[in-house]
């Protein structure tokens, strides 16, 4: 919950489109997402169901020399062929992971010498 409105790139289909109201689900193959903040959204706040009765709320924020700059988030899953040929990552536990990253990838200032950017990102188990 919490990606309502963002503007989707769906890296494996080329799919774009914007996110209604739905939360977003995981499909059982491969996921690779870009969730772009609609206008005026500035940082990220999502509750990420992880299995039964466990949800983790993650809140992310950014700034460039003290500007706040909008925080997408990632959601990225490698399903079994992609898991198989990872020399880090066992061949069965894509069925344990979600890998949600937020990150300053749209509308970031240029970031110029001497100056500052900063990302702070919090997890909590609820």
């Amino acid at each position: 919950k919490g990606f309502e409105g963002y503007m989707v790139d769906d890296k494996v289909s080329g799919e774009t489109y914007t996110l209604g109201s739905d939360p977003v689900t995981i499909p059982d193959v491969i996921i690779d997402r870009v969730y772009t903040p609609p206008e005026g959204k500035i940082d990220l706040n999502l509750t990420i169901a992880a299995g039964v009765d466990n949800l983790v709320d993650l809140k992310a924020n950014g700034d460039v020399d003290g500007t706040k700059v909008p925080v997408s988030g990632v959601v990225w899953n490698p399903h079994k062929i992609k898991a198989e040929a990872m020399g880090d990552f066992g061949s069965d536990q894509y069925n344990d992971m979600i890998c949600v990253e937020p990150g300053l990838l749209n509308n970031v200032p240029q970031l110029k010498g001497g100056k500052t950017a900063t990302f702070t990102q919090v997890m909590t188990s609820i």
